[in-house]
């Protein structure tokens, strides 16, 4: 299967997106494509995080809320 890098260009923009404003809501472009599985949603958080942890030095904590619109899985975060 080929890899695009689309989880990393949204991982990068909700981080962006964290920077900025301190909140952002969404998801991985997977649970449009297959089944929404928790494990698609977990490894999407742990990029952000991962990803946010890296930029702040550590200086900066993520605070995650699992959403569902219309049957879409969404995940809230905030920096706290």
């Amino acid at each position: 299967m080929r890899q695009t890098g689309r989880t990393t260009r949204i991982v990068h923009h909700v981080v962006e997106q964290l920077y900025s404003v301190g909140t952002c809501i969404a998801t991985d472009h997977g649970v449009y494509e297959f089944e929404a599985t928790r494990q698609i949603l977990n490894h999407f958080e742990e990029m952000v995080k991962r990803e946010m942890d890296f930029r702040s030095h550590g200086s900066k904590k993520i605070k995650t809320t699992h959403l569902k619109v219309e049957e879409i899985p969404y995940i809230k975060f905030e920096v706290v």
